[in-house]
């Protein structure tokens, strides 16, 4: 839908956009500031490793069957697993 949108130029107002699915949320704009700071603190709050992992990941299925994927994940956290439990020694 967002590239057929993009495509034809077509607009739809924020709560279109939350009902089809390309917003998440939709908050008055004096909230806004506030919300996406909440969000960016909780994103922050993981682990860094992970969440680029989990990015990896996200990017990698965008041209992949789910056999593929299923395959890379398992490949990925168990990279990810190898470096946590280095970490976990060191200390």
């Amino acid at each position: 839908m967002a590239m057929q949108m993009s495509m034809t130029c077509q607009f739809i107002d924020a709560q279109q956009a939350l009902r089809i699915g390309l917003l998440n949320e939709v908050v008055p704009p004096e909230n806004l500031m506030p919300r996406a700071k909440e969000i960016a603190s909780q994103i922050c709050a993981n682990n860094f490793d992970m969440l680029m992992t989990v990015k990896r990941l996200i990017e990698y299925r965008r041209n992949a069957t789910l056999t593929e994927s299923y395959k890379h994940e398992g490949e990925e956290f168990g990279k990810f697993k190898k470096k946590m439990m280095s970490l976990l020694k060191s200390e």
